[in-house]
């Protein structure tokens, strides 16, 4: 549960603003298809190869272009774009509706991230924006993480932006230097049997834009792996379902969801190795903590959580229904970590020669990932005078680290020498409960089971209460099996 909300915050804030200035220009608001029906989709039956356009696939040669041309043509032309097998070194970006786009196969067709030029990045690899009834399916893209490291990422490998009834079916996405599949301002979006692993960012969010709502999206049967931050995030929009996904190894959530989201259900997951499994975090509208989370009516059903470090299912959310999930193991499996609180960073010496932007990365210590900051302001002679969280638009961490580093504490990268820091640590793996309430009234915790499996001691609580603001209110907790915790199967209320 506990996590650096405002930094996460700033990094919704900048995929929304992403997403609205690097698309929304090139996307007519005025769509030609916007009422194609489902009848007038399945009647694009003109096929339209990319290698009739001067698409290679060879892996080397940039398609970029002979893509466009496949895209303009098949929207005129209300077809199918059709891509053979290969690696297609490409972006892609669809502008209005009326096409469906479909691979040989998820392990035969890629398209992948051009390496980085000195022109700006796309804000996607493959962006569809404006489209009605679109579907993508059977292929694989490659966000090309690998050369893209340290320099300006693409935001999304996979962008829907302000779109309705599409769906995107048996796509795996890899190497995401910011998030894998982004979901914004997007109505009824069906997400399927889709695999996402590796992203530096979270692997799939669905978010509100100012642009318009984002609501009825459904993420079925989906695998999410190893994300830098959530495998799935929730972000303050209505009527989501994740359905069957399986969802594992992420260093936050495996599936957080943010404040002011509305009617969410998550059902049948499995989700194992997360630092929590199921995260209904504190409000986080306007930094980090500000209030009790606005989210409500959320469900969460049936959902299997093994093996995260911190809390199986953690809700601040009123009116939510936890029932029928099966939570064990939590708690530390090996060295408890720490994370950076970046706020409580301090300079000790400034050192000489520096730039203001340079990328400074924590050394020493043991770590799993280390901790950044970035030079906002030097004095004379190139001496830092200010640090700040780095922009998400950098390859960045929090860090993890199994042992800190000494203090104080000395740096890498950059164009000097010679910096040296102190900081707070947060201290991970604290509560050690199956399920947590927080700040929440009118929440129901029925027919769950959360307890160790035999052997096991690390989890402490079957459920535990915190509150931050007010205790925990109107809670009903019935037919539980809470046994095999290893201090209690409740823990009383506390502040944190």
């Amino acid at each position: 549960m506990e996590r650096n909300t405002m930094e996460r915050t700033k990094l919704i804030m900048i995929a929304c603003l992403i997403a609205r200035m690097a698309l929304a220009p090139h996307f007519s608001v005025a769509d030609p298809v916007a009422s194609t029906s489902t009848a007038s989709q399945n009647q694009r039956a003109e096929i339209f190869d990319p290698k009739d356009y001067g698409a290679v696939g060879d892996g080397v040669t940039d398609d970029t272009a002979a893509f466009a041309s496949v895209v303009a043509a098949a929207t005129a032309g209300h077809g199918t774009i059709q891509i053979p097998a290969g690696t297609y070194v490409a972006t892609i970006t669809v502008t209005k509706g009326g096409i469906n786009i479909q691979g040989a196969g998820i392990d035969a067709t890629i398209i992948k991230a051009p390496s980085l030029t000195a022109s700006p990045a796309p804000s996607s690899v493959l962006g569809i924006a404006n489209s009605n009834y679109t579907i993508i399916k059977d292929l694989t893209i490659d966000g090309n993480k690998a050369a893209r490291a340290g320099k300006r990422p693409t935001a999304y490998s996979l962008l829907l932006y302000q779109s309705s009834d599409c769906t995107i079916e048996n796509v795996r996405v890899i190497n995401s230097t910011a998030i894998g599949i982004g979901i914004s301002a997007s109505k009824r979006t069906k997400l399927s049997k889709c695999e996402v692993d590796g992203s530096a960012w979270q692997n799939i969010t669905t978010l509100n834009n100012k642009a318009g709502g984002c609501e009825g999206t459904v993420i079925s049967s989906c695998r999410s792996t190893n994300p830098g931050y959530d495998c799935v995030q929730v972000s303050n929009v209505g009527t989501v379902t994740v359905d069957g996904c399986y969802l594992a190894g992420s260093p936050f959530a495996g599936i957080y969801v943010t404040t002011g989201a509305r009617s969410v259900t998550l059902r049948n997951n499995t989700i194992a190795n997360c630092y929590a499994g199921i995260d209904m975090s504190w409000g986080t509208a306007g930094g980090a903590n500000s209030g009790p989370d606005t989210s409500e009516g959320n469900v969460i059903v049936g959902n299997h959580v093994t093996a995260c470090e911190n809390v199986g299912i953690s809700t601040a959310s009123n009116g939510t229904l936890i029932t029928r999930n099966t939570v064990s193991d939590t708690g530390l499996h090996a060295a408890r970590t720490y994370t950076l609180l970046g706020q409580k960073t301090t300079i000790v010496s400034g050192g000489s020669g520096y730039t203001v932007g340079d990328i400074l990365t924590f050394v020493g210590g043991k770590y799993i990932k280390p901790a950044q900051v970035q030079i906002t302001a030097i004095g004379i002679g190139g001496k830092v005078t200010s640090v700040t969280l780095p922009n998400r638009s950098t390859a960045y961490y929090l860090g993890v680290y199994t042992v800190r580093p000494p203090k104080p504490i000395f740096v890498t990268g950059g164009s000097g020498t010679g910096a040296t820091f102190d900081t707070t640590w947060d201290a991970r793996g604290l509560e050690y409960a199956g399920i947590a309430i927080a700040d929440a009234a009118n929440v129901a915790v029925t027919n769950n089971i959360s307890g160790n499996n035999p052997g096991n001691t690390a989890q402490q609580y079957g459920v535990a209460l915190f509150y931050q603001h007010t205790k925990p209110m109107h809670l009903t907790m019935s037919n539980n099996t809470l046994s095999r915790n290893a201090v209690a199967s409740v823990a009383p209320a506390k502040r944190r």
